[in-house]
Formats: C-alpha cells, sequence, structure tokens
C-alpha cells in the first residue's frame, strides 16, 4: 500500500487539500494519504522543514512526501524537485528547504520535466502529484526528468558556544505557544560541566534557573525550561502561551549564561 503525505501552507479553509487528496486516491484507492500539517505560515520553507524533517523518519521506507508550497519567490522559476534520500521521496520546490533538511547533496535529485506545463498556478497538482502517483505505481525515479547534482543551499546559524555563554534563537512556535530553540542539550551539558545557569530571554528580566522534567512540573502562568523529546531546549509556559506571554517569536534571541564561579 502507497503512503503519500502532504505538508503544506494552505490551510483546511479552501478546496485545495480536498483537490489534492481526490486526484491521488482516483488514481490509488488503497493509498494512505496522510496529513502532516496544513498550517505552515505562508510561504515559510523554514517552518515547513522544522515540520517535516521532525515527522518523516518515523514513516515506513518509500513514503512519498509532497511538499505543496508554491514558488512565488523563485525569480528563476526552477523547476521542482524529486529526491529520493534514505529510501523516502520528498517532492516539492527548491527553495532550500532541502538543503535544511539534508544538507549538501550530489545524488539522488531528479529536476522534473515540466516543459508541457502552460502555466504554473497549482505546480503540487498538475505536477507533483501525478509524480507521487508514478513513483507509487513503481515508477522509475529517472522517469521524471534529469538528473541534478546540486540543490539551492540555505544554511540556519547553529547555536554556539563562546565566553561561557550559549547563545541560540527560537527555530520553531509550536500550536501550544511553546519556544523551541536550536540548542541541543549536547551543546548544553558540554558547555556546563556541572555549573550553575541563567537562561536569559528576551531581557534581563525574562530569565529560568533550572530545567524542569516535563510539562507538569510547572505551576499555572510559571515560565520553564526542559530539553523536548529531540533534544531541543524548549521554553513553556504552564497553562498559557509562552511567545504570547513573553512577546517573542521567530528568530528571537535565547542566551544561557554559565557561573564562572569555579566551586560551582
Amino acid at each position: 500500500m502507497a503512503i503519500i503525505t502532504l505538508t503544506t501552507d494552505w490551510g483546511m479553509k479552501d478546496p485545495y487539500v480536498a483537490v489534492i487528496k481526490g486526484i491521488i486516491i482516483s488514481h490509488l484507492p488503497t493509498a494512505s494519504v496522510v496529513d502532516i500539517s496544513h498550517e505552515v505560515s505562508p510561504f515559510d520553507y523554514i517552518e515547513a522543514n522544522f515540520i517535516l524533517n521532525n515527522s518523516y523518519p518515523y514513516f515506513p521506507k518509500n513514503t512519498i512526501h509532497i511538499i505543496g508550497m508554491e514558488d512565488h519567490f523563485n525569480e528563476n522559476k526552477t523547476n521542482p524537485l524529486c529526491i529520493h534520500y534514505q529510501d523516502h521521496y520528498f517532492l516539492g520546490s527548491d527553495t532550500g528547504i532541502f538543503s535544511l533538511m539534508f544538507g549538501k547533496l550530489e545524488e539522488g535529485i531528479v529536476e522534473i520535466d515540466i516543459s508541457s506545463l502552460e502555466n504554473r498556478t497549482f505546480v503540487v497538482r498538475d505536477v507533483l502529484v501525478k509524480a507521487a502517483i508514478h513513483l507509487a505505481k513503481g515508477g522509475h525515479l529517472d522517469d521524471l526528468g534529469e538528473r541534478k547534482n546540486n540543490i539551492i543551499e540555505k544554511i540556519i546559524p547553529e547555536a554556539s558556544y563562546e565566553n561561557n555563554n550559549i547563545r541560540g534563537y527560537v527555530i520553531y512556535i509550536d500550536n501550544f505557544g511553546n519556544l523551541i530553540t536550536n540548542i541541543s542539550q549536547e551543546l548544553f551539558d558540554k558547555a556546563r560541566d556541572g555549573r550553575k545557569f541563567t537562561i536569559v530571554l528576551k531581557t534581563n528580566n525574562q530569565y529560568i534557573k533550572e530545567l524542569s522534567n516535563s510539562y507538569n512540573h510547572a505551576s499555572d502562568n510559571q515560565m520553564f525550561a526542559y530539553f523536548n523529546s529531540e533534544n531541543f531546549l524548549e521554553i513553556s509556559m504552564g497553562m498559557d502561551k509562552a511567545a504570547k506571554m513573553l512577546n517573542m517569536r521567530f528568530g528571537d534571541s535565547i542566551r544561557i549564561e554559565f557561573d564562572v564561579n569555579t566551586n560551582r
């Protein structure tokens, strides 16, 4: 049974999602079509990267992932890609999302032939879905177009440690308003070396001096921090939305200061 996932910035009000599902089911009645998310912020491939990159590893091999985000900011109007990576297929516009997900790629990349396409207003429907159906029916990757050895490269700066401080930033805000940062537990543990610390948020008046083990360890309206299931630092607030209460958004900085006292 074919598995095809959808990640889009379309929302659920309009008919677009239903159109895609209808086409897939018409050609593959037994296919399983899985909604990863349709609430990606418009054109935000960085947010789409976070959602899809933290979801696809849990799907079986040969799952086909459609990324439904139109390339309105693609001035060169490059063709959409199909990428075969770790036994999964990914179909979408080369906005930079693939380099964020996989790093530098030189193989497993096919530029889908759209020479016969009259317009690009609904590339997902007119191109990507057809490609997904082709693959789901056992079609070869090379039937979709020509091989490439490069993709558009985008880089998200990593958290860094210098002068007894870790500097990172908010890379995602979930539906509960939790602030997910790019500070890994590995970096934190290495830099901490048993010392006391202070997590400084948007201002010096917003700080946390200890870690919690779960959401249940905080009182109502209390700000707290913990390392999530993906081992990245997350900032939350009991029974409220941390992003709103702290007036923080994507890209805002997070700083962890370590005590210089050698006696800890």
